[in-house]
């Protein structure tokens, strides 16, 4: 009686399906005809089951068997779907979940007496050239047609104004991408234009003191408002921070020493005076000792991500070459203030921000907050950045980005956060 109970209990379950019915006949057929085998040497001529039995009559056992199989298939076939389904829908919603970041404490963070910077000593490691914060994946071209040129092939900032001027930040922009890409394909050519990009960088520089500065002799709004309005001439991290990483790579590369020497004036530029009176002044500390660069002087209170990540370029790559006490104290500092800050910039679910001060979301920031992340994991091989890059990723889906010069969804996955 086994065959015939195992038969009734499954037609039983499949009764709710009826209407669900599906011609798979051929399948049902092949599966279950031992089942109507079964049934029929079993029962004889057995008519007490009612219709609901696929067994109650031995003339129609076969057809009923098969129209029970085909039930009992739908009822699997719906559980799997069911499921997976389910377990489609758990998985989405874990990935769109919030992230969340435990953060290790230092336990050896250090006051520095004479300047009251916080630091910590981090295991400084060297990087494959992909890792490098400015990494290219191919050589630019020597003259960019989205950039405008003076007579001697030097690239100019076009104002607003219809003047043309000398921008310390896009002269060293483009000699480091003249470097990488000289690094990609040994081109002299790109060596060549390196070279005269950096001569020019040292002739417009303001030099005192053993120090080097870059000034700009524009008016600049930044972020558009009037009310950061900058007056000519005043001087900003990116080109400080970007001059100290040119001049590093190019004593690097050549190693002629003058490189050496330029790169010693401009670290002797960033220096611990804090006074904000003076238009040289970049480095300024915060109430709790943790070291921040600024866009400019005399508005040294945004605590820029995009900023102080270029002073931890520069002093990274100039710890290469001149490994002395003073370097490694301002790398690790600043490496620092990204540490104990970082989680400050992050929106959970969003676009992080720049700045403390306007707060402002902006895509391509918060892609320089990540690829900021992912170069300080590389080169300290504290997993904490790691997971902080994981997670800025994980709050923005940069496919909403898909036409936009800003779209990261494979740049940043493959090439940084394998």
């Amino acid at each position: 009686m086994i065959a015939p109970s195992f038969c009734y209990i499954f037609c039983s379950l499949c009764t709710f399906f009826r209407k669900m019915a599906l011609p798979i006949l051929f399948i049902s057929k092949t599966v279950f005809s031992g089942c109507a085998m079964r049934c029929e040497g079993v029962l004889g001529k057995t008519t007490l089951l009612d219709d609901m039995n696929p067994c109650s009559a031995k003339n129609n056992i076969k057809n009923e068997v098969q129209y029970l199989s085909r039930k009992i298939f739908i009822v699997l076939f719906s559980f799997f779907f069911v499921s997976t389904l389910f377990l489609g829908i758990l998985i989405t919603y874990s990935s769109m979940s919030i992230v969340k970041v435990s953060k290790p404490h230092l336990n050896d963070i250090q006051i520095d007496v004479q300047s009251n910077v916080k630091y910590h000593e981090f295991y400084i490691q060297d990087i494959f050239p992909k890792n490098d914060f400015y990494a290219i994946k191919s050589p630019v071209a020597l003259i960019d047609e989205n950039y405008n040129y003076d007579s001697e092939g030097y690239i100019v900032y076009e104002h607003p104004n219809g003047e043309k001027y000398y921008s310390p930040y896009l002269l060293t922009q483009q000699t480091i991408k003249y470097l990488g890409s000289y690094n990609l394909t040994q081109d002299r050519l790109y060596l060549e234009k390196a070279k005269e990009y950096t001569d020019k960088l040292f002739e417009l520089a303001e030099k005192k003191d053993n120090k080097m500065h870059f000034p700009h002799h524009y008016i600049f709004e930044l972020h558009g408002l009037p009310s950061e309005k900058l007056d000519p001439d005043w001087y900003s991290i990116y080109a400080q921070g970007q001059a100290l990483s040119v001049f590093s790579r190019m004593y690097q590369t050549t190693g002629d020493k003058k490189y050496l020497a330029w790169a010693n004036q401009t670290f002797n530029g960033l220096d611990l005076d804090h006074d904000p009176r003076k238009n040289t002044t970049l480095s300024y500390l915060d109430s709790e000792g943790h070291l921040w660069f600024g866009y400019y002087p005399k508005k040294q209170n945004h605590k820029s991500t995009s900023a102080l990540i270029r002073a931890v370029v520069g002093f990274y790559d100039y710890y290469q070459i001149n490994q002395t006490k003073s370097a490694s104290f301002m790398l690790n500092a600043s490496i620092t203030t990204f540490y104990e800050q970082i989680e400050l910039y992050r929106v959970e679910g969003d676009i992080s921000i720049e700045d403390l001060k306007h707060k402002n979301q902006d895509i391509g920031r918060h892609r320089l907050n990540i690829l900021a992340l992912k170069y300080l994991y590389r080169i300290t091989n504290e997993v904490y950045f790691n997971d902080m890059a994981n997670a800025f990723y994980s709050d923005y889906n940069f496919k909403k980005e898909k036409n936009s010069m800003y779209h990261l969804e494979r740049y940043i996955r493959k090439e940084w956060l394998e």
